[in-house]
């Protein structure tokens, strides 16, 4: 059984390398190779579950391993496009439930002659602590599909297959809105250019987002390695799509993700549309120092019967994240 379970991995792993690359959170790969006690006994409950053994005959699998890596599949396909909070944050990975990473301040260089004492140039370091058991910034989301037997034995397999997917877009969701609550947690003093941005009544125009660019830039909060990122509603996303210097401005030919709402990238800013973003806001914001995320463990999915007469699967994961350096995120606001 556990060498149907690897060939599953890989065979995911070639879906799927966002997922299955090389991580240093604990993943599936951990529960189904045995190398998370959380996850003793998997390989004899995905054997016994009856959800995957009619899974098993549905789709037409040698194995219920085969049967559990196409839930999982339909299930991470699900999550990726709701996954968009996770393209506002800086994201470490971590097999422990808390880390601490170190705030540094920008370094000061100093201008002496030869032979001269250059004075120390280290400033003082700070920690910021990620911890998922902290209330304050730790989250766990769960979501289960668990079917009574005599339904699924008779139920649309493809309506039982499609509502088992959703498990994967209902924790994307959640851990987006999760995020999203993590920048309006920050007050309007430390905010980049000392409050919200008023951006005049809609349709907003690329001047409009360009001055969101400059506040973050005014407050030397320019990313080193990265693209700014704004995150609009689709209806703003229309208004910039018709403006022309938009569009002039935009980077043909550059590869965009489509998947999570991506429409564009122009004047080293790229652009994303989702609905979790109110039409009257507009947030732009560096991705390296905005916001922290700490995944512990990513989306995993194994079998679960909770009684005699139900089975199915569960979803979860275990993140935390919080706010880095409000400066380096500007809040557009339309009346």
């Amino acid at each position: 059984m556990s060498e149907s379970i690897n060939e599953v991995l890989s065979s995911l792993g070639q879906l799927y390398p966002w997922y299955f690359r090389e991580r240093r959170c604990i993943t599936m790969i951990d529960a189904y190779e045995g190398r998370d006690s959380r996850h003793e006994g998997i390989i004899e409950r995905i054997v016994t579950n009856k959800f995957l053994q009619r899974a098993r005959q549905f789709l037409y699998t040698g194995s219920e391993a085969g049967a559990l890596g196409q839930v999982v599949s339909d299930v991470l396909r699900a999550a990726y496009p709701e996954q968009i909070g996770r393209e506002m944050v800086r994201i470490y990975e971590s097999r422990e439930p808390k880390i601490r990473i170190p705030s540094i301040p920008r370094l000061v260089a100093y201008r002496a002659g030869p032979g001269a004492t250059v004075p120390p140039t280290t400033p003082n370091i700070t920690y910021i602590d990620l911890d998922v058991n902290a209330p304050s910034q730790g989250a766990v989301f769960k979501a289960r599909s668990e079917w009574d037997i005599s339904f699924v034995t008779a139920a649309n397999w493809e309506a039982v297959r499609e509502i088992t997917a959703s498990i994967g877009s209902a924790i994307a969701l959640e851990e987006s809105k999760f995020i999203l609550s993590r920048l309006r947690m920050i007050s309007d003093e430390e905010l980049a250019g000392g409050g919200p941005i008023s951006l005049g009544d809609a349709p907003i125009t690329f001047d409009d987002i360009l001055d969101l660019k400059g506040a973050v830039d005014g407050e030397e909060r320019a990313p080193t390695g990265r693209d700014y990122k704004c995150f609009l509603h689709p209806k703003r996303a229309i208004d910039l799509l018709k403006d022309q210097k938009f569009i002039n401005s935009m980077i043909w030919g550059q590869a965009v993700n489509k998947e999570r709402g991506e429409i564009g990238v122009a004047a080293g800013i790229r652009f994303f549309q989702s609905s979790l973003i109110p039409e009257g806001e507009v947030w732009l914001l560096n991705p390296e120092r905005a916001v922290a995320m700490l995944i512990h463990i990513d989306l995993t999915v194994e079998p679960i019967e909770t009684s005699s007469t139900t089975s199915g699967v569960e979803g979860y994961e275990y993140i935390a994240a919080r706010v880095l350096d409000g400066k380096a995120v500007a809040k557009g606001t339309i009346p």
